[in-house]
């Protein structure tokens, strides 16, 4: 159902980075049964900036995180195991090829403030590896001409990188 959001879920097996192979039975169980629309975020974190109070997506790579999150979405399994599981469940392809799924993508970058010689305020958003590894593989499995979405759509999504301002 659309109504329910995942407010938090953390794999049991202890070290859960180094065991990274086959994924837990309570990982794969979730990734089953919960809601798409939270599934395809199991493996990120939206931790607190120490800088202020806004929160930014990470990906999941430190099984000590469940302790210093928000929002955790911590599974043993590998951003394409989970990918495979959403694919094979009803909706999940239609929902991990969409429009809706890049534009999410795009919002997951950092914001960086840069102060030029002149002293003019820039805003850039930066995308790490892995980031820009989910979007080269929505880009390869999706027929989606990403370069013919509306520049307002995609302006709009990747601001929401600046949601502190």
């Amino acid at each position: 159902s659309k109504d329910v959001w995942i407010a938090g879920l953390c794999c049991p097996k202890p070290k859960r980075a180094s065991t990274r192979h086959n994924g837990c039975n309570v990982c794969q169980n979730a990734c089953e049964s919960f809601p798409l629309e939270s599934v395809i975020d199991f493996g990120y974190v939206a931790k607190k900036s120490k800088r202020s109070s806004e929160a930014h997506l990470f990906i999941y790579k430190d099984s000590n995180l469940c302790d210093d999150t928000i929002l955790g979405l911590h599974v043993c399994l590998k951003r394409t195991e989970i990918e495979e599981i959403v694919l094979a469940r009803p909706g999940g392809k239609d929902l991990l090829h969409s429009k809706e799924r890049f534009l999410s993508l795009l919002g997951r970058g950092v914001r960086h403030v840069v102060i030029t010689k002149d002293d003019k305020v820039l805003y850039v958003v930066k995308y790490h590896d892995i980031e820009l590894g989910h979007i080269n593989r929505f880009m390869k499995r999706t027929s989606m001409d990403v370069t013919m979405l509306p520049t307002d759509e995609v302006t709009e999504a990747i601001r929401r990188s600046f949601a502190a301002d």
